[in-house]
């Protein structure tokens, strides 16, 4: 018999899991019958975020949001490879959807009349050029000290799959997508506020045969902590807070 005691965790995450696949298939058919093209996953709600971090932010975004805005004066937020669906409703200073792809006019014309003070980035991750337009936007709006954002949430679900790597210098291989993973969430961890921002993130269980699995999760965040980062997780649902004791880089391997 299943130990219920120790399978509700895990028994709950995969139901909430199958039950986001099912929505996101629903909303590719629904494109795809429009003509449109697929993988339009646009709308996902605060409630949504709430649900997919609430092992590691039990509080909410929105009351954290409220308790950074207390502390710090203004708070900053950032939907990565998102977007921006769970700002709706939030009261914030500033946000930046970071998306894969441009959202349909139609969706981004919804979102900043609800919140006049986001703006949106679509462009490739992993070029240099959309990280400079995102401290672009973070010079224009902030003072140069402590810099950057509040809350990062990253939970990209099948976007992670999009992804595309460059082959290796030298070889024929592409490097392993869970250290493409750990690039991106290092670009994100170096836009927090120094001073307890937090990111947010749903990391991909596996692809093309590369598996970021649970013992290599914790490996990671050991090495996280021993470099001063707050860590919390719950599998592959992990939350990083920079301090003003933190690198100002992640350890990578």
């Amino acid at each position: 018999m299943i130990d219920e005691t120790k399978e509700t965790g895990v028994l709950k995450e995969f139901h909430a899991v199958r039950k986001h696949a099912k929505k996101i298939t629903a909303l590719e058919k629904e494109r795809v019958g429009k003509g449109l093209t697929p993988w339009g996953t646009y709308g996902e709600s605060l409630h949504t975020y709430d649900d997919v971090f609430s092992a590691v932010l039990p509080e909410g975004i929105e009351k954290f949001i409220e308790a950074r805005k207390t502390q710090t004066g203004k708070a900053f937020v950032m939907d990565a490879m998102g977007s921006g669906g769970f700002f709706a409703g939030l009261s914030f200073d500033g946000g930046v959807a970071l998306a894969l792809t441009q959202p349909p006019e139609e969706w981004v014309k919804s979102l900043t009349r609800k919140s006049p003070n986001v703006e949106f980035i679509d462009g490739d991750i992993l070029s240099g050029s959309t990280w400079a337009k995102v401290n672009d936007y973070l010079s224009r709006n902030q003072e140069k000290t402590n810099s950057g954002f509040d809350l990062i949430a990253c939970r990209p679900f099948g976007g992670w799959l999009m992804l595309e790597p460059g082959v290796q210098p030298g070889t024929t291989a592409h490097p392993p997508r869970n250290e493409i993973q750990k690039l991106i969430i290092n670009n994100l961890y170096k836009v927090l506020r120094s001073n307890g921002g937090t990111l947010l993130i749903e990391l991909a269980e596996e692809y093309d045969g590369s598996k970021f699995t649970n013992k290599e999760i914790q490996k990671w965040l050991q090495q996280l902590n021993e470099q001063g980062i707050e860590t919390k997780n719950s599998w592959k649902i992990v939350r990083l807070t920079r301090t003003n004791q933190s690198p100002a880089n992640l350890p990578i391997n």
